[in-house]
């Protein structure tokens, strides 16, 4: 989660399958442009808890495997 190139490039590290990315909707054009055409959350800003409650929720399902 993230809206710079050094964020960017963590971003782009885990989305071979071992990470969700997100971003706000204020990130640099290149931060936007990669979460668009992955997985698609970008966020308003001030609203990076609410993405952090999701991405919990989401690995809690994960886990009841």
């Amino acid at each position: 989660m993230g809206d710079s190139k050094s964020d960017l490039r963590v971003m782009e590290w885990v989305a071979g399958g071992t990470g969700i990315g997100a971003a706000p909707e204020h990130a640099s054009a290149d931060v936007l442009f990669h979460i668009e055409n992955t997985d698609e959350l970008v966020f308003d800003r001030g609203r990076s808890a609410d993405m952090l409650r999701i991405i919990y929720a989401l690995n809690r399902l994960a886990a009841l495997d």
